[in-house]
């Protein structure tokens, strides 16, 4: 597994790097990775564990990680992607779902309609797309840094306010459709 350093939109000279050069005691191909805003420090999730690499600690994971994804109430094993949105929540994404975590109550939100949610609807404004909760839908999402970055050059990013839709929508499916016009 490897990873990439940026300094602002350019990738430094040196990178990619294996996981393991830069991160001591997370392992190789992991699901998912994130700076958790509840306290600073980088989290990694594979499978049904998770890693806490804290870089000012030695050694930088302690000894009781690996941890289940489980003490994250609410998430599911074999997440796909995570990220700590400017809004404040971390979001969770597995196969086209994904859940909002509260990390105040640290558990997936309580929520009209419930988590998980499409992400096609909810988060790249596919109007085709049903509203709700769909799981075992196979939907082909496959969120990578490469996906995100592509998808972020051709997307308009809006932010409606709770009496809208009560999350933030990247309109991808708009954006597309204008550019191919």
């Amino acid at each position: 597994s490897k990873y990439w350093r940026y300094t602002g939109k350019k990738m430094d000279g040196d990178y990619p790097k294996e996981i393991s050069d830069g991160f001591m005691g997370i392992p190789n191909n992991i699901d998912a990775a994130m700076v958790w805003g509840g306290n600073g420090k980088i989290y990694f999730y594979k499978d049904s564990k998770f890693w806490r690499f804290d870089p000012a600690q030695k050694p930088p994971v302690k000894g009781t990680y690996p941890k289940p994804i489980s003490n994250w109430e609410g998430i599911p094993d074999n997440i796909d992607a995570a990220l700590q949105y400017t809004n404040g929540y971390t979001y969770f994404f597995k196969g086209g779902n994904y859940y909002r975590f509260n990390d105040r109550t640290f558990a997936v939100d309580s929520a009209d309609p419930p988590f998980p949610r499409a992400a096609s609807y909810w988060w790249f404004g596919c109007r085709s797309e049903t509203k709700g909760f769909v799981a075992g839908k196979d939907l082909h999402f496959s969120p990578s840094s490469h996906w995100f970055s592509e998808l972020k050059d051709r997307a308009h990013l809006r932010q409606y306010s709770d009496t809208d839709v009560d999350d933030i929508i990247l309109d991808a499916a708009n954006k597309r459709k204008q550019a191919m016009r």
